[in-house]
């Protein structure tokens, strides 16, 4: 098998970097538990969510609990593991809510009900509790370090996900239709490393050129990444964050940091992150910006008003 170099980002990826498996965790998040209560607000064909079911479970994110006996049926309740997916989830609806017009059936704020604030999530770090952003970060790496085999993303379906109420547009759907794809979050995550250049994009994540360049112009044209000219004879490229494609970074680090504490199987992390302000090896944890409470969903509330 092809081998890329070991990253918590591609293994959390492996699990949840699909748009269907957004949605499932986002209404998870919004207490749906049942089988036919994500069919129904989603449009999902049946074959589709029970690939996405089955298999958050077997990696630990769901349990499947029995909650009636004639005939069989099964309730999928989220793990602590599970849980703690939520800092991405927040983070991702804070950065559509910086890019999209917010349309009326979506929530006009987040209610940090520990301290009563209106939520802003941000990345902290867990020494000093300084803001951690893409600018005041290094890596190196860790224990881990060295080489995964590469798995084969799942087939993936391109149509846009329906909305039909605001529970279903609340959070997330924007992101999944451009984030939604394993690929295009490598391809970013590469982006956050300072790769900028097509070959060496293709080199650090051994995909195949017409998957990497489809997955690069559907970046820029999202608005995540620019296409600057490097080189006139011949013509050549390097693909540079926007302001927008930055701002998406502490949902990367998020991902990374999951990966970190629960798919490292006891080899290490790969990275190490320096948070240059305070010299320290950081763990970033999602926070409050104003009681810097660690968040989590059930301290969380929808309002309207």
């Amino acid at each position: 098998m092809e081998h890329v170099r070991a990253s918590s980002i591609t293994r959390t990826l492996n699990i949840i970097g699909d748009r269907w498996t957004l949605i499932i965790l986002r209404d998870a998040f919004l207490g749906v538990t049942r089988f036919r209560d994500w069919q129904a607000k989603n449009n999902m064909a049946r074959s589709i969510l029970i690939n996405r079911l089955n298999k958050l479970v077997e990696v630990g994110c769901f349990k499947k609990v029995l909650y009636q006996e004639r005939p069989a049926r099964h309730e999928y309740q989220l793990t602590e593991q599970g849980k703690r997916l939520y800092p991405i989830a927040i983070l991702i609806w804070k950065w559509e809510e910086t890019w999209y017009t917010r349309d009326a059936d979506i929530p006009a704020k987040l209610i940090h009900k520990p301290c009563g604030h209106t939520l802003q999530p941000v990345m902290k770090c867990d020494v000093c509790d300084g803001e951690i952003t893409l600018k005041n970060i290094s890596y190196k790496d860790g224990p881990g370090a060295g080489q995964d085999c590469q798995v084969a993303p799942r087939h993936q379906r391109r149509s846009r996900i329906s909305v039909k109420n605001k529970d279903e547009a609340m959070m997330m759907e924007r992101a999944a239709d451009i984030i939604g794809d394993r690929w295009s979050n490598l391809a970013l995550s590469a982006a956050y490393l300072g790769i900028r250049r097509f070959d060496d994009i293709q080199s650090e994540l051994k995909i195949a050129t017409n998957i990497l360049s489809n997955r690069l112009s559907h970046l820029v044209d999202s608005g995540l990444l620019q296409k600057v000219l490097y080189s006139e004879k011949p013509s050549r490229y390097e693909y540079r964050l926007t302001d927008k494609g930055r701002d998406l970074f502490p949902v990367m680090l998020a991902m990374m940091t999951w990966g970190d504490d629960w798919l490292c199987e006891g080899r290490g992390v790969p990275f190490l992150i320096i948070h240059t302000t305070c010299g320290a090896e950081s763990h970033p944890q999602v926070k409050c910006a104003q009681c810097s409470k660690e968040l989590i969903s059930s301290d969380v509330q929808f309002s309207f008003d």
